[in-house]
């Protein structure tokens, strides 16, 4: 579809609920049809093009607090698991930020640990 390659997601909204005013009775349905849009994206796009107050051009895109939360935020205690998995095995520099484990303690393993000591599941990426 060319709308969305040339324009971001809120002109995109704005653009599909004005799309909706065209045509005359089952409207949303046409356009839904047409584009593949959700009915919430067009309901959404159609309130933010009749408002007065809003630009196309401003500067954000989405609402704030609108993206999704990061894995620590969801589960808080992931910090604290971690640290009692690798306690006692780091070395180095203990007024320094940075310690390193040993290699038997692989990012793997520390996944591994964390999903059968404290049943959280989080990728060894994210560990990382």
């Amino acid at each position: 579809m060319l709308i969305n390659k040339s324009v971001d997601e809120k002109q995109k909204r704005i653009l599909l609920g004005k799309a909706t005013e065209v045509y005359g009775r089952g409207r949303a349905t046409h356009v839904k049809e047409l584009t593949g849009a959700a009915f919430s994206t067009l309901h959404s796009g159609n309130i933010e093009a009749n408002s007065s107050d809003e630009t196309v051009s401003n500067e954000r895109i989405r609402r704030g607090g609108a993206d999704s939360k990061s894995f620590v935020e969801h589960h808080l205690d992931v910090i604290d698991a971690i640290e009692k998995i690798i306690d006692g095995q780091m070395y180095g520099n203990p007024s320094k930020v940075i310690h390193w484990i040993p290699q038997n303690m692989s990012l793997r393993k520390i996944e591994a640990d964390l999903l059968n000591e404290h049943g959280i599941q989080i990728s060894y990426v994210k560990i990382s």
